[in-house]
């Protein structure tokens, strides 16, 4: 039986704990992106776990529902998060992926609530 590479995009020297590792960079950029410097005021904004956030920041514990849940907050198809990925993979783009993050993260933008106000 053959072995099918259905990540056609990105190099084949690349191991597994790397590439997830990237997609955990990825995530950290856009939550700066969006004004969130902690990931705690991140994950209470939005009602994530603290430690299960900040695993998937470092490449662990990701699965289809955690990349739902991902969309869902930051306005994004899972498409649009796979090729801001496959993008960052492939050295020979990085300009391309700094244009498709700064879309992401504008498109995002909108759902920031003000940070620290209180109702007078």
């Amino acid at each position: 039986m053959q072995k099918i590479n259905i990540l056609p995009r990105i190099p084949a020297n690349r191991n597994e704990k790397e590439l997830l590792s990237n997609f955990g960079f990825i995530l950290r950029e856009i939550r700066f992106g969006i004004g969130y410097q902690s990931i705690d005021s991140f994950t209470k904004a939005n009602g994530l776990s603290f430690s299960v956030y900040s695993r998937w920041e470092s490449g662990e514990n990701m699965n289809v529902l955690s990349i739902m849940r991902l969309c869902t907050i930051y306005k994004a198809s899972p498409s649009d998060l796979m090729d801001l990925w496959y993008t960052y993979n492939d050295q020979k783009q990085k300009l391309l992926y700094k244009k498709k993050m700064k879309t992401l993260v504008e498109r995002a933008q909108p759902m920031l609530l003000p940070i620290n106000t209180c109702a007078i």
